[in-house]
């Protein structure tokens, strides 16, 4: 097991010369046993899409070994601006909730005026048919003959 930021840069094909004879030099510690497999791990998450770096890291290991980049510590910055988000915005609720509480019931209110519309309604309606009646009965009233004298 190996861990590490990078690669050493300048020194990538001496090492990678230096792990391929050991490799090649060593037999097989055991009957199907990999010869000399490496599992790395690299902690500098700017490395992440660098293909030199990708490269690099695997061929160390071998066809045997892994490689993996830890990004945890992003992870955690990542997470912990979530949780700050996550606490900010629970504070914007628990004081609607506050304001909420101290606001006046007005459902009864609203039912009573509900009420009262329904009425102003039906009279308005009412008045509408009474004054269309009327203006029929004075459209189509029959004039009376004029007195005798």
């Amino acid at each position: 097991y190996l861990c590490c930021s990078r690669s050493p840069g300048m020194a990538n094909s001496d090492i990678l010369t230096l792990i391929k004879d050991l490799r090649e030099k060593s037999g097989e510690p055991a009957k199907g046993q990999p010869v000399l497999p490496i599992n790395l791990v690299a902690f500098d998450p700017t490395i992440v899409g660098d293909n030199d770096e990708k490269a690099f890291f695997e061929e160390l290991a071998g066809e045997q070994g892994k490689f993996m980049i830890d990004t945890s510590a992003d992870d955690l910055v990542a997470l912990d601006k979530m949780l700050k988000a996550v606490q900010v915005k629970k504070k914007q609720l628990d004081k609607l909730n506050k304001k909420l509480d101290k606001m006046e019931d007005l459902s009864e209110r609203v039912r009573e005026d509900r009420s009262l519309l329904q009425v102003q309604i039906a009279l308005q309606n009412m008045l509408q048919s009474d004054l269309e009646v009327l203006d029929w009965a004075l459209k189509n009233e029959t004039q009376a003959p004029p007195p005798d004298i």
